[in-house]
């Protein structure tokens, strides 16, 4: 006798996995309509919309039902002094549906006589559909879904079979008669691998009430998978609008930012998954997106995805201040270099940072880089201590000046700073010795 309240809990659920149904139905599918994945979607594990292009083959009857067989057929291979076979294998596996429909419609009566009427046009006047049996019958293979609904409401379980490819292989008896019951229209089919997808037959089983009683079962939940791979970029000023994607899980799901910040001018609509507004500044975003359910709103239920939304305006990135000394702007390639393990002190320009050059002066906050005034009296006071100093200045057109002592130092350190460093523009080198 159960005591546990636990274990009454069990038994409740092992209760309602036993199945009875109280609605079935048989669809068909040209060979053309790609199969079926999953019959339930949704938060609610609602019953999916059937594929264009599929039918019903309308009242089936409740005494024979709907049967599905299994035929195995199996080799063994016997050895001397063994009562049991020492190796066994299948050699066939056909899986057979059998139902016998109510409606004398063009599915049953196609299914039937094994012909096609999908081109059938009837008489204008009267109606009749009027046609010969082919002399030979010509095998016709179809997709059939078998369906099935057990118990009502928030309990309820869909049980579904799909053959790939059906062939009908049977036609039961038909009996007119003024007694009990009516015309039927009854059919066997085989499963026959479909070669396109490799396999004969898809199970499902499905709906609120399996949602619920899944792990009783002895089944896995699968976790929250969140399938947007990456973000689109953004313009600044333009609206932005991306929705995220999530599989796996079960009732309402709730997003939120687990990590970082989105763009400025972005939001995360918390329920839909939405990403929306309109980016007001340039620049990359890192952030990380967390998904829950709200049956398991664990962190292990959740699946976290970083993303990028860079913008994709034109801009150009700030880069170190830079004092002007007066004169023309110039744009050129900083920083400049002091080389102190020789006695040639040169200037070189690297590419990175703009910086102003005016009469020798450069005047930067970034580290490391030196400036013109003491870098003109360290050359000076060299240029005392040797009594010489040589200065010559290169242009791009690869013009040369040059002159000796501090007044040829005087005169040509203006041009020399006017063009320090600039691949672009003009280059400048300085000896002294």
């Amino acid at each position: 006798m159960v005591s546990d309240i636990g274990q009454l809990e069990v038994s409740r659920h092992q209760r309602e996995l036993i199945l009875k149904p109280n609605r079935a139905h048989i669809y068909g599918m040209g060979m053309d309509i790609d199969p079926i994945e999953y019959i339930t979607e949704g938060s609610n594990s609602q019953l999916a919309e059937l594929p264009e292009g599929a039918w019903d083959f309308g009242l089936l009857l409740k005494d024979d039902a709907i049967t599905l067989t299994r035929e195995l057929e199996k080799s063994d291979i016997s050895a001397i002094g063994y009562s049991n076979p020492v190796r066994s294998d299948f050699i066939s596996d056909i899986a057979g549906l059998q139902f016998t429909g109510l409606e004398a419609n063009r599915y049953n009566i196609e299914n039937n006589l094994g012909v096609d009427l999908s081109q059938m046009v009837a008489d204008a006047e009267t109606g009749e559909i009027a046609f010969d049996q082919p002399a030979i019958t010509a095998i016709r293979q179809q997709r059939y879904l078998a369906l099935s609904q057990f118990n009502t409401g928030e309990d309820r379980i869909f049980l579904g079979r799909l053959f790939y490819s059906g062939e009908v292989s049977e036609m039961g008896e038909q009996t007119i008669s003024d007694g009990e019951g009516s015309l039927t229209w009854p059919t066997t089919v085989n499963a026959m691998v479909d070669t396109d997808h490799g396999v004969a037959v898809r199970h499902y089983f499905g709906g609120p009430g399996w949602n619920r009683v899944l792990e009783d079962a002895g089944f896995k939940r699968g976790g929250l998978t969140i399938t947007t791979a990456s973000l689109p970029g953004g313009t600044v000023s333009s609206a932005y609008s991306q929705t995220l994607t999530v599989t796996g899980g079960t009732g309402t799901k709730t997003w939120s930012i687990a990590t970082g910040t989105l763009p400025a001018g972005l939001t995360l609509n918390a329920s839909t998954g939405v990403i929306s507004g309109t980016p007001t500044a340039a620049g990359t975003s890192n952030f990380t997106i967390q998904v829950v359910d709200s049956v398991t709103p664990a962190a292990c239920r959740s699946h976290c995805r970083s993303s990028s939304l860079p913008d994709r305006r034109p801009a150009l990135a700030p880069g170190p201040r830079t004092h002007w000394a007066g004169g023309d702007r110039r744009s050129t390639a900083c920083p400049v270099h002091l080389d102190r393990h020789t006695d040639r002190h040169r200037r070189r320009s690297r590419r990175g940072t703009h910086a102003h050059h005016q009469q020798g002066r450069l005047d930067t906050d970034t580290a490391g880089v030196a400036e013109g005034p003491p870098l003109h009296a360290e050359l000076v006071r060299r240029a005392q201590a040797a009594g010489r100093v040589r200065v010559r200045a290169r242009t791009r057109a690869g013009a040369r000046r040059a002159g000796t002592g501090s007044g040829a130092h005087r005169a040509a350190g203006g041009r020399a700073h006017r063009g320090l460093g600039a691949r672009a523009h003009h280059g400048v080198e300085r000896e002294v010795d």
